[in-house]
């Protein structure tokens, strides 16, 4: 496994009304890992990303970044805030600007960047993501998917080492939700390190290459997704269900349909485990 870039240890945090939304979590992002974070409604996954982030205090434990405990000095959260990139679920809670240029502007301006390095950081930000010949637009006028991919390039034009990203294809159609993987999958290749919280099992499954489950504030499970997803019982005391591909290859392998051996993470996986289908099946009995 490669080098840790970001961890928490031991975290702790309750909201001001008394509710517990961690307790003594510990978890490990190395360099480079696309890292799934699972669980449902309250489980405190976007708790977890504002530490991460740098938005918000522990009351206890501390996050890591690079090895280095960060500290509640000036200088220690801004290198976080600024290596460690924040996407909110809700679109309309990040964008403010009256553009859709100078909302990925807003950034690197309060980098301190000239004028020259905005500029390139901003168009090479929108063209990752498919939006600069939209740069000039008002961001209300924008579609959904727009919105999301918008908040991604205003986090990608500061260059974060690490990418959080909160349920960022919920309440996408089929289309969008291709697009902002494409926009991912660019982004892993690039060496970016990407940690996506998500209800959507299925997604975890094929995507990631580390699952961690939290339920109620803790980390109940952690590892690789096929060792995750071993632990039916787990996942459901979760609140979450075993991915389709993962319950379909079960259901073949109790039938005899395919053997053992790697278990598929998406369904062109799946589909090479089957036997060749027998000529002549599938034809009516008067066919020759």
């Amino acid at each position: 496994m490669r080098e840790p870039v970001l961890e928490a240890v031991d975290l702790c945090y309750a909201y001001p009304d008394g509710t517990v939304a961690l307790e003594n979590l510990s978890l490990t992002i190395p360099a480079g890992a696309k890292v799934a974070l699972l669980g449902a409604n309250g489980a405190g996954k976007t708790t977890l990303f504002l530490l991460l982030a740098g938005l918000a205090r522990p009351a206890a434990g501390e996050i890591r970044f690079r090895g280095a405990a960060v500290g509640r000095n000036r200088r220690e959260l801004l290198l976080l805030r600024r290596s460690v990139g924040l996407v909110f679920q809700d679109p309309e809670a990040q964008i403010f600007a009256p553009t859709v240029w100078e909302e990925v502007a807003f950034g690197p301006v309060n980098q301190g960047l000239d004028w020259a390095a905005v500029e390139s950081r901003v168009r090479a930000a929108l063209e990752r993501v498919d939006l600069w010949e939209l740069r000039e637009k008002a961001p209300h006028f924008l579609s959904y998917g727009q919105k999301k991919r918008l908040c991604v390039a205003s986090v990608l034009a500061m260059e974060p080492a690490v990418l959080l990203l909160d349920e960022i294809t919920a309440g996408l159609d089929p289309c969008q939700t291709e697009r902002m993987l494409a926009v991912l999958v660019a982004e892993h290749g690039s060496g970016r390190t990407l940690v996506l919280a998500t209800q959507d099992v299925d997604l975890a499954y094929a995507w990631a290459n580390i699952v961690y489950v939290l339920d109620g504030g803790a980390l109940v499970a952690g590892g690789a997704p096929e060792a995750v997803f071993a632990d039916a019982a787990l996942v459901r005391r979760a609140g979450l269900r075993l991915p389709v591909v993962l319950s379909f290859y079960q259901a073949l392998r109790e039938r005899g349909l395919v053997a053992g051996g790697r278990v598929p993470r998406d369904l062109a996986a799946l589909v090479a485990l089957l036997p060749p289908v027998a000529a002549g099946v599938g034809e009516g009995r008067g066919g020759r």
